[in-house]
């Protein structure tokens, strides 16, 4: 696995004991943004219309898709798979 992307797994097994641990009872929702200049995907814990791209520094405005984190998960895990 590339050290990215297991940085990024180990931070959304953090995120998800976080989340969890605050919203005791509900299912814990993400927000995934897309960078329009690099087109490298990140994750909020909140939804936001303006955000910063935390690859370019540069502000953007976007419609984020909403995901559980059992879904989100599954994706850093199917893209972990492709990049073997």
């Amino acid at each position: 696995m590339h050290p990215r992307q297991a940085a990024l797994l180990n931070r959304t097994r953090e995120l998800s004991t976080k989340i969890a641990g605050q919203r005791q009872g509900a299912s814990p929702v993400m927000w995934k943004y897309v960078d329009p200049d690099s087109g490298q995907e990140f994750y909020l814990t909140e939804r936001k219309t303006s955000v910063k791209s935390p690859w370019t520094g540069k502000a953007f405005s976007a419609k984020p898709e909403k995901l559980s984190l059992t879904n989100m998960v599954k994706d850093v895990k199917e893209e972990s798979k492709e990049v073997k």
